[in-house]
């Protein structure tokens, strides 16, 4: 199947909603463009390593809300880097 999209002035294109559906390409998916060697495009979605079957796991969020989560705060490069103190 063959489908066309129309850049607009930003740079923006619509994806066809048959192409989105088959690729489960959902409002906020994140897309990685490619350029082959034959200077073809291949788009895929990019891989969200906290998706689960219940959804998104958003770990930054969560280490935002849950102090027991958060690494303690370092000062790395405060001292011994090009012995400075």
């Amino acid at each position: 199947m063959k489908y066309t999209a129309k850049i607009t002035k930003k740079g923006q294109i619509t994806i066809p909603a048959a192409i989105r559906k088959q690729q489960n390409w959902t409002d906020g998916s994140r897309l990685i463009f490619k350029i082959g060697p034959d200077n073809n495009v291949e788009i895929h979605k990019e891989v969200n390593l906290y998706e689960t079957e219940w959804g998104d796991y958003d770990f930054k969020k969560a280490v935002a809300n849950d102090p027991e989560l958060r690494m303690p705060d370092y000062n790395i490069g405060r001292e011994g880097w090009n012995n400075e103190g």
